[in-house]
Formats: structure tokens, C-alpha cells, sequence
């Protein structure tokens, strides 16, 4: 009734024996595992790991990881400055260039359906300001 603990063989740890009244569920302490200088094997650094993790998380495209990376190199180059400090910074600036273009203008579309009145909102543009927009600002 004894019972052998196996360690996977990266841990370089020799196998251990119980006797079935000796054994506790907790198994060893943390303290016996021998913790790795770098846990984020087997990309080359931890800032790699975390670029990866992150593009993973927002499940970007090919293309746009590629973009990711060629604008952090222009950063790090020093070509380009990156102005944004939050996610504010961002949604203002984004609200700020909505209001050079023509906006759309919310109209409530109110149709009969199996007896009752449905309204639904529709979204529109003024098509000859949008394309004066769109020669503009090619």
C-alpha cells in the first residue's frame, strides 16, 4: 500500500516513496520545487512573453501583431513618440476627429407588425457632406 510520487523529469527531482499512513494529500511544500530563473521559457525574455500573452488575450490578427511590432520598434527607434499615457487619452482624441466628419443623425423608424407598432432606430449621413468629407480628407 505505498505510494510513489514521480516528478516530471525537467524538475530534476528524485522519486519518493510513502507508506500509505506517511502520505499527505498536500504533497510536498512549494519550498521543495526548485522555482526557474525564467519562468517564461521559451521566448527569449519576459517582456516577449508578455507582448505575446497580450496579443493573444485581444486576439489580434497576423497582420495586426504585425503592426503592433512595427510601431514599438518606430518607439523604441525613437523615430516616433507615443503620446497616449490611458485609454482616455485614446477615446478623447478618437471623440475629437468624430467631430471633423459629417455626423450621423439618429431617425426613429416606426413600422406595424402582427398588430402592434415596432420602432426601430436607423442611423444616417448627409451622403453630399459625407463625400465633400471624403475629397477633403482623402
Amino acid at each position: 500500500d505505498d505510494i510513489k510520487i514521480q516528478y516530471h523529469p525537467a524538475s530534476k527531482l528524485a522519486s519518493k516513496i510513502y507508506h500509505f499512513q506517511e502520505f499527505n494529500r498536500g504533497g510536498d511544500t512549494e519550498t521543495d520545487v526548485p522555482l526557474s530563473e525564467t519562468p517564461w521559457d521559451p521566448f527569449p525574455s519576459r517582456i516577449d512573453f508578455d507582448f505575446a500573452k497580450f496579443t493573444l488575450s485581444a486576439a489580434l490578427s497576423r497582420d495586426e501583431i504585425d503592426a503592433l511590432i512595427n510601431m514599438c520598434h518606430r518607439i523604441a527607434s525613437g523615430e516616433e513618440h507615443l503620446s497616449f499615457n490611458s485609454h482616455v487619452d485614446v477615446q478623447n482624441t478618437w471623440a475629437l476627429a468624430s467631430s471633423t466628419v459629417t455626423p450621423f443623425t439618429k431617425h426613429v423608424i416606426t413600422v406595424p407588425y402582427k398588430g402592434e407598432q415596432r420602432s426601430y432606430d436607423l442611423y444616417t449621413r448627409d451622403i453630399w457632406e459625407y463625400c465633400k468629407d471624403i475629397l477633403r480628407n482623402p
